[in-house]
């Protein structure tokens, strides 16, 4: 007989500083197609209707501030630090990284080549 393995649980984290409601509904349809996996949304902040449960796990980071210049280059520095700590600090199975704010998607080109790692 067949020895059945452990299903390992993946991590998934997605990230999007301003997430607005069509976000939401792909972290959403992500997690409930990774049902036996654990899904993450780092966002600065996440609109979601009264009562709703959503099915993946929100991370608070710092909004996004769109002006004067130097808040939105304020936040998307903080944000960028936040994100680039998470993904040092867990080791994630995959990574989703929109363009807001733009430097986290060259960040985890780098982590990945310097860590060997996603």
């Amino acid at each position: 007989m067949e020895e059945k393995k452990a299903r390992v649980q993946r991590k998934i984290l997605l990230s999007n500083q301003s997430t607005t409601y069509l976000f939401r509904s792909l972290c959403d349809r992500v997690a409930a197609e990774f049902q036996d996996d654990s899904v993450y949304l780092l966002a600065g902040d996440c609109e979601f209707e009264e009562g709703q449960s959503p099915r993946f796990t929100f991370i608070k980071s710092i909004p996004f501030v769109r002006s004067p210049g130097w808040k939105r280059i304020w936040t998307w520095s903080t944000y960028t630090l936040h994100f680039l700590y998470l993904i040092i600090s867990r080791r994630w199975d995959l990574v989703v990284v929109t363009t807001n704010p733009p430097l986290c998607a060259w960040i985890i080109g780098l982590v990945a080549r310097v860590f060997k790692r996603p």
